[in-house]
């Protein structure tokens, strides 16, 4: 798929905030916490409420896809290059 450095940016952007929701939700899918009014206690029970494993591979996909544009988008930068018209030797010479 071609798609425009700016919209790779913005995917990129959208991915990782996507993958900190999974991150999030694969942390805190095997806990269920419950509490009574009478013990006052706070029990937590191992109950999945999401399939870590299909988590941990949706997480897996995102990161890989982040990498294949953060590499698109470098790879793209290193190609290429500007023109600009200024005498960058006289700019950084010290002051006489």
């Amino acid at each position: 798929m071609k798609i425009t450095l700016n919209k790779a940016l913005a995917l990129d952007k959208m991915l990782r905030e996507r993958l900190n929701d999974m991150k999030r939700l694969r942390s805190e899918a095997s806990i269920v916490k419950t509490s009574t009014y009478l013990s006052r206690d706070l029990e937590e029970k191992q109950e999945p409420t999401y399939d870590i494993k299909m988590l941990d591979k949706r997480a897996t996909m995102l990161q890989t896809a982040i990498f294949e544009l953060d590499a698109g988008v470098k790879e793209a930068n290193a190609k290429t290059e500007i023109e600009i018209e200024v005498n960058i030797p006289f700019l950084l010479s010290p002051l006489e």
